[in-house]
């Protein structure tokens, strides 16, 4: 039932910028994070759930902001570890951690106290043949650390 609930909402949210407000405003996000939360072990719903955040997050600015406040980053991190070998769970993950991410200092320092810059690299080390999960691993990390070490980190994954 949960997953035809957040299949609903990402098909709502596809439809454009009021829809997507609508979802927000009406307290979607912390919705797709507890049904994220609860169901941990579901390939399906940890898949599924950062793609409805990541759609509402790319167009409503208020919901990079409501993911932090409603722990959305640690529940993504935890997706990550709890799935590590799904490639499918890691790009979406670091795909929406890299969007959420971009919103500061307040959501980089969230990202990196929640382990964001441990999951994107092992996400990377496990799916080292996967070019998106590199790139979007690699974009989710928070942009100081690329700044202050962005010549060391970079030599440490080469992409093929």
């Amino acid at each position: 039932m949960q997953e035809l609930g957040c299949r609903t909402l990402l098909d709502l949210a596809k439809l454009g910028a009021l829809d997507q407000e609508r979802i927000v405003s009406a307290g979607g996000v912390p919705l797709v994070v507890s049904a994220m939360d609860t169901f941990s072990h579901s390939k399906e719903m940890q898949e599924l759930c950062p793609r409805v955040l990541l759609v509402l997050a790319s167009e409503v600015e208020k919901t990079r902001a409501q993911i932090v406040k409603a722990r959305g980053i640690n529940v993504v991190i935890a997706a990550m570890r709890n799935l590590d070998s799904e490639h499918g769970v890691q790009e979406t993950c670091c795909r929406l951690l890299a969007n959420v991410g971009s919103d500061g200092e307040y959501a980089q320092l969230a990202l990196a106290e929640a382990g964001g810059i441990e999951a994107a690299v092992a996400a990377m080390q496990m799916h080292i043949s996967k070019k998106q999960i590199q790139t979007q691993a690699f974009r989710s990390l928070p942009l100081a650390m690329r700044q202050s070490r962005a010549g060391g980190l970079a030599d440490a994954f080469v992409m093929s």
